[in-house]
């Protein structure tokens, strides 16, 4: 899932591990619930008819991943954890 937001795909996935905090609170993808196989289809169907919803997912996925991912990000934040652990 990871990946393919971060390529500017947008994803259809079952409602596992961070799959809604991400995809549908970053609006770059859909989640259905775990087991849902013909809500699964239908929404992969949906987005295959739908090239302007796929752009808006796969652009805000991209953003997503730039913002989440991004190396100075995560470092900053590791630096202020370890500093907030060594009472800093």
């Amino acid at each position: 899932m990871i990946e393919a937001v971060a390529c500017g795909t947008p994803v259809v996935s079952f409602g596992v591990c961070s799959a809604r905090e991400i995809l549908e609170g970053r609006g770059c993808g859909v989640v259905v619930e775990p087991g849902n196989h013909e809500a699964l289809s239908e929404q992969l169907a949906r987005l295959a008819w739908d090239e302007e919803r796929r752009a808006k997912l796969g652009s805000a996925g991209a953003a997503a991943a730039r913002e989440l991912f991004d190396p100075a990000q995560v470092v900053g934040a590791y630096e202020r954890l370890y500093m907030s652990l060594s009472g800093n």
